[in-house]
């Protein structure tokens, strides 16, 4: 999870966005993690499910997937990652962490719909 440095506003989150013409859901969410936290040391466990809910600026039903991700690699309790791209996400500085279940902090947008599921599923 992370938030964005020096906009509170806008909540504590999850890696998100759209996906590419040419990429499935589960490559578009494997970019989406190494873009917002840098990591790509990551491999998809299993896909947790699918939510249809109003985007909260346009107001229009969007269809967001979300994912069960494992890391392949020791990696910090803690760290900043600036985007250093040309896209609208270029700048952007991300404070990413990670946190045990169940979060003490409700995630933006209602991104820990699922949560209660990962016990179900991973068993």
């Amino acid at each position: 999870m992370f938030d964005l440095e020096g906009l509170p506003e806008m909540g504590t989150q999850v890696p998100a966005g759209g996906i590419r013409s040419t990429e499935s859901r589960k490559e578009a969410a494997l970019r989406e993690v190494k873009e917002e936290t840098g990591l790509d040391t990551v491999r998809v466990v299993t896909e947790l499910g699918i939510v249809e809910s109003p985007h909260p600026a346009s107001g229009r039903t969007r269809q967001t997937s979300y994912w069960v991700l494992e890391a392949t690699e020791e990696l910090p309790a803690r760290w900043r990652h600036a985007v250093a791209s040309d896209d609208e996400d270029g700048g952007i500085v991300f404070l990413c962490r990670w946190e045990l279940l169940p979060l003490e902090v409700a995630l933006a947008d209602d991104q820990g719909s699922l949560l209660a599921q990962l016990p179900l599923l991973l068993g």
